[in-house]
């Protein structure tokens, strides 16, 4: 008789890059695991189509309405709990209005009708949080007892939502899940600064699991320059320029405004032989999509816009024809993209304030810059001099250090052990 499998139900965000990787390869790894999916949200948007040989059900808990007399039952009974009342005294110390305290509190009701009667009956051992902010967690707060909690943050979640709500929702709910991951020791030091170092004995440093087929294809067509020339022709990309990609999607806060005003101010003899590429398939608003698509009519530099969504051949290809990516957003975890570059041998600069001692500790190599004052100046120093050679041992680097499996023997060790308690 066949043992049935362990439910692990995922909310938070559903947004396909991370999630997609990382349970598939757990599927591959070990037939134990069921995983169920909320609001997910497919970033191929169809073209690659949904992933069900991965999930076993997708649900969209939010979406299903609730009756007046279900959400009055449901708050009075969060009255009696104590955090009911810590909300309220907080949200008073806040200066709230009574409106919106009533909302907040009417949102936390919600939540506890989604546990109790959407979510509990489905029976999961375990239920993964994904990016961490107050809105994406309101559930845990009513969880069983004996359902065990994931809190994973994904990077922007930890470094750019801040305030004091912030800080008192996730703590409040970060001492209630049983495991909380992040992926390097440099953001394991920030979330334990910013919510409490009594968080220490619930962290497990553990990286997202790269997808190995985009590196496959990397190797493949390294040197298949014919098909490295017909994707530049097909999306227009010119055939004779060295190629400065800016950050990897459509969001603001990669800065490509300020960074491509300081590629402008290079000397001509360096602007005649580049051409810049955004890559904006996801993220961001139509305003400021726009504003970048129409920065090449306002320019003197050749910038070229790909909106489609790559599928993983593709963005190989993206990878191999980019001669330097320059990667400075707001805050940052550990790119996908810039290690996909990396192993393709192309230049990465990148400010020195993202977390990125994990490439430099193990000896895969990237050019950082104090501040945007200095990119120009490191531009001008790449361009000018064949320093290839300095990043000719990346593939093998980042082959053994994050392509050996390691990442998703973490995770299912993780998943075990919460199942063994």
């Amino acid at each position: 008789m066949n043992k049935e499998k362990h439910k692990v139900l995922i909310l938070g965000i559903g947004q396909s890059n991370f999630l997609n990787q990382l349970y598939s390869q757990l599927l591959v790894e070990t037939g134990k695991y069921n995983f169920y999916i909320n609001d997910y949200f497919d970033l191929s948007k169809g073209k690659v189509g949904k992933e069900n040989k991965i999930y076993s059900d997708f649900f969209n808990f939010r979406r299903i309405k609730i009756s007046k007399r279900n959400l009055y039952y449901h708050f009075i009974q969060f009255s009696f709990d104590r955090f009911f009342w810590k909300i309220l005294f907080f949200e008073i110390s806040q200066r709230k209005s009574l409106k919106d305290i009533k909302n907040i509190l009417g949102e936390m009701a919600q939540a506890r009708f989604r546990v109790k009667k959407l979510i509990e009956p489905l029976h999961p051992e375990i239920v993964h949080f994904h990016f961490c902010i107050p809105q994406n967690i309101r559930e845990l707060y009513f969880l069983s007892p004996e359902i065990k909690c994931i809190c994973s943050f994904w990077g922007s979640d930890l470094l750019r939502m801040t305030g004091v709500s912030n800080v008192f929702y996730l703590q409040n709910a970060l001492e209630r899940t049983s495991k909380i991951t992040i992926q390097s020791p440099e953001l394991g030091e920030t979330l334990l600064t910013k919510y409490g170092r009594g968080l220490q004995n619930k962290l497990e440093y553990i990286r997202f699991p790269l997808e190995p087929k985009i590196f496959d294809e990397i190797d493949a067509n390294r040197n298949d320059y014919k098909k490295l020339r017909d994707f530049k022709i097909k999306y227009t990309i010119p055939l004779d320029k060295k190629i400065i990609a800016v950050g990897h999607n459509a969001f603001r806060e990669n800065n490509h405004l300020k960074i491509i005003g300081i590629i402008e101010k290079l000397p001509s003899k360096y602007l005649e032989d580049v051409v810049v590429l955004l890559h904006l398939s996801y993220g961001g608003n139509e305003s400021y999509k726009n504003q970048l698509k129409n920065l090449s009519c306002q320019t003197n530099i050749k910038i070229v816009v790909v909106e489609e969504y790559l599928d993983k051949s593709e963005i190989a290809l993206l990878r191999l024809i980019t001669d330097i990516l320059i990667q400075m957003p707001i805050s940052d975890a550990l790119s996908a993209a810039v290690t996909e570059v990396l192993y393709a041998k192309g230049m990465v600069v990148s400010g020195s304030w993202l977390p990125y001692g994990f490439f430099q500790r193990n000896n895969i190599k990237l050019f950082e810059v104090e501040s945007f004052n200095n990119l120009k100046i490191k531009l001008e120093e790449l361009l000018d001099n064949d320093v290839k050679y300095l990043v000719e041992n990346n593939p093998l680097e980042i082959r053994k250090t994050f392509l050996s499996g390691m990442e998703v023997k973490q995770w299912l060790n993780l998943l075990n052990s919460l199942i063994s308690q």
